[in-house]
C-alpha cells in the first residue's frame, strides 16, 4: 500500500527549473502533549503521546544539560538569509523557527506553522501559530513570515531559490495568522521548499546593528550568549520560544576543522558532538564513553550513463549489464569504510514522496540490479559491450569518486570491458559533461533543497539529459517529470512520481550506488536526532 507524506505537528513532539538545478545537495518532535496530523481530508487525528525527557540540574560544560559541539569551519554571519554552508545550517537551525521541518523520515513535521495547504495550482495558504515572540518581545505575524520571503529572495547562496516562484506581488496577508502565498506558475516544489526559509520579525529584523549577521533577534528555541568569529559561538535557551524548553541549557559550538582533532575532542570528552569520517566510526563506537551515530542523507552518490545516439551505452541492455557488473557492497566497503547502505533504487533515500512500492520495483530488477556477473555478462555481451573501451570520468573535488571509479573499472574488467578513468577539475568537469561525445559514464551526486524525489530528477532533467538522452527517450522522461511536477494534489504526484521511478529504474541511465551518509560522533547518554537529512537541533537532544 502506498504510504503518503502528511504534516504532522511540532508543537508537541514548477518551481524555476534551472534555480532548482543550481541548489542540488553535494555534499550534507519534540516532547509533550499529544501531536496531532493533518489526514488526507485535513481533518484532525491525534497521535500517541510522547513522553517529556527532564534534564537534570547544573550549568557548567559536560554537565547532564550543557554540551558543546564541534563546527566544520569558521562561521562569521548569523544572518537569517547570509550563509547555507555546513557550519551555518548547524548553527542557524536552532535561532530561526520554521515553517516546518522535515524528519529523518522524509515526513514534514510543522513547526511555525498550524497549517500549509496547496488552495490550488498557483497560490498556497499559511496558517501560523499565534504565540511565537521573538527574543526582544516581538510577535511574529503573517506580515513577518511574508517579510522573511523577501529576505530570502535578496540574500545569498540558495536562499533566493527557496522563494524564487513566488509571485510577491500578489502575495496576500489575510489576517495576523494567515498568509495567502501567489505562485509565478505551477509546482510542486515550491511548498516544501518555503519549509527551507528562516523566520524572523521585521521588527526584530529592523533593530539588529548589523542584518543580524551576529546581532541576532532569535525566533527559535536557542538564542547567541556569546560569539567570537573564527572561534566559537555559544547558544542559550531563548526564554521567549514557544514550544517545549529544551533539555540543554547550554550550546557552545567550537570551530574544529580537523576530523582527527574531532575524534580526539569526543574521547578527551572536550565535546559531546562532532562529525567524523568513516575511517573513524569504529573507532568511535569501540570506546567507552561515545558511539557513532549514522544518518542517510537526500544525495545519492550515483553514475550517468551516457545513451545519446550511438554511444555505446545506447542500449538498454548495455546500461543494465553495467549495473549487474557493479558490486555495490564492495564499493560502498571501499569508499565509504563500510559505512553506508547500497541503493535499492534511483531516487534518493530521504524525500518527501518516499513509499512501499519503490521497494517493489527494486525487487522486480533484482534488487535493484544486485551484482550478479553472470547476468551481467549475457547482457554486454548480447548487447556488443564485450571487448569494448568505456571512458569514466569524475571530478577531483570528490576524493571518493576516485576510489569508486577504480572499483568500477576493476569490475567492469571482470566482464571484458575496459574502463579508462579521467579525472577533472569541477570547472572543467561540468564542460566535459555536456559534451556527449566525451565520455560514457560519470559520477555525480544529486539531490535537491525540496528533499524531493520528482525534484532530484528534475535537477537532472535540467542539467544532464539534454546531453545524454535522446530522441523518444528524452521526450517520455521529460515529459513524466514536467507532469509529476505541475501536479500538486499529493497522491496524484505520488502516483506520477512512482512512474518515473519505475522507468528510470528500467531504462538504467541513471544507477544509483549508494546515499550520502552524515556521521556523527557522540557522548554515550545524550540522544541526538537530525531533520532536514542531517541538521541537528538542540531541543531535540537529551540526556537518556
Amino acid at each position: 500500500m502506498m504510504k503518503t507524506k502528511l504534516f504532522r505537528s511540532r508543537g508537541l513532539r514548477n518551481v524555476l527549473a534551472t534555480l532548482i538545478a543550481v541548489i542540488m545537495a553535494t555534499s550534507l518532535i519534540g516532547c509533550g502533549n499529544a501531536a496531532e496530523s493533518l489526514d488526507s481530508n485535513g481533518s484532525i487525528a491525534e497521535t500517541a503521546k510522547v513522553s517529556t525527557v527532564e534534564s537534570t540540574e547544573g550549568n557548567s560544560m559536560n554537565s547532564r544539560d550543557s554540551i558543546s559541539l564541534a563546527l566544520p569551519s569558521d562561521y562569521a554571519n548569523m544572518a537569517p538569509n547570509g550563509m547555507a554552508t555546513a557550519a551555518g545550517r548547524m548553527v542557524n537551525v536552532n535561532l530561526y523557527s520554521t515553517l516546518f521541518y522535515t524528519s529523518a523520515e522524509g515526513e514534514r513535521i510543522l513547526d511555525a506553522a498550524t497549517s500549509v495547504k496547496q488552495e490550488d495550482d498557483t497560490h498556497i495558504i499559511v496558517q501560523i501559530r499565534d504565540d511565537i515572540v521573538d527574543q526582544a518581545g516581538n510577535t511574529l505575524t503573517a506580515s513577518d513570515v511574508l517579510f522573511s520571503f523577501k529576505l530570502a529572495r535578496d540574500g545569498s547562496t540558495a536562499f533566493p531559490t527557496y522563494v524564487t516562484n513566488i509571485d510577491f506581488d500578489n502575495c496576500e496577508v489575510v489576517d495576523d495568522i494567515t498568509l495567502r502565498i501567489a505562485l509565478l506558475e505551477s509546482s510542486a516544489l515550491s511548498l516544501p521548499l518555503i519549509g527551507q526559509v528562516y523566520l524572523v520579525t521585521e521588527a526584530g529584523y529592523n533593530s539588529s546593528s548589523d542584518g543580524m549577521i551576529t546581532d541576532v533577534v532569535a525566533t527559535g528555541a536557542y538564542k547567541v550568549e556569546s560569539f567570537v568569529s573564527g572561534s566559537s559561538v555559544t547558544l542559550i535557551p531563548n526564554e521567549n520560544y514557544y514550544g517545549e524548553e529544551p533539555a540543554i541549557k547550554k550550546a557552545n559550538y567550537i570551530v574544529i576543522s580537523e576530523t582527527s582533532q574531532v575524534v580526539n575532542s569526543l574521547v578527551n570528552n572536550d565535546i559531546q558532538v562532532g562529525t567524523i569520517s568513516a575511517s573513524d566510526y569504529d573507532y568511535i563506537n569501540s570506546q567507552d564513553d561515545t558511539y557513532a551515530f549514522k544518518a542517510v542523507g537526500g544525495t545519492m552518490w550515483s553514475l550517468f550513463m551516457n545513451c545519446g545516439e550511438g554511444k555505446l551505452l545506447e542500449k538498454k541492455e548495455a546500461r543494465q549489464a553495467i549495473g549487474y557488473a557493479i558490486n555495490k557492497d564492495a564499493i560502498i566497503a571501499a569508499a565509504l569504510n563500510g559505512i553506508g547502505e547500497k541503493a535499492n533504487g534511483p531516487f534518493p533515500v530521504v524525500c518527501i514522496e518516499k513509499n512501499n512500492y519503490w521497494d517493489e520495483v527494486g525487487k522486480a530488477h533484482d534488487n535493484y540490479y544486485d551484482f550478479n556477473q553472470d547476468k551481467a555478462r549475457e547482457l554486454a555481451d548480447a548487447s556488443g559491450l564485450v571487448g569494448q573501451t568505456i571512458r569514466l570520468i569524475y571530478t577531483n573535488s570528490q576524493p571518493i569518486e576516485k576510489i569508486m571509479a577504480e572499483q568500477v573499472q576493476a569490475q567492469l574488467q571482470m566482464i571484458g570491458i575496459t574502463a579508462i578513468i579521467d579525472v577533472y577539475d569541477d570547472a572543467v568537469y561540468n564542460d566535459t559533461i555536456q559534451n556527449s561525445t566525451d565520455w560514457d559514464i560519470c559520477f555525480q551526486p544529486y539531490g535537491n533543497a525540496a528533499m524531493s524525489a520528482i525534484g532530484a530528477m528534475n535537477t537532472f532533467a535540467v542539467t544532464m539529459n539534454q546531453v545524454h538522452l535522446y530522441g523518444d527517450m528524452q521526450e517520455e522522461f521529460n515529459s513524466m517529470v514536467n507532469d509529476a511536477l505541475n501536479t500538486v494534489d499529493e497522491a496524484e504526484r505520488i502516483e506520477k512520481t512512482n512512474a518515473i521511478e519505475e522507468y528510470v529504474t528500467e531504462e538504467n541511465f541513471i544507477y544509483a550506488i549508494a546515499p550520502s551518509t552524515t556521521l556523527y560522533g557522540v557522548e554515550k547518554g545524550l540522544h541526538v536526532e537530525l531533520v532536514n537529512s542531517a541538521w541537528l537541533r538542540l531541543q531535540m537532544l537529551y540526556y537518556e
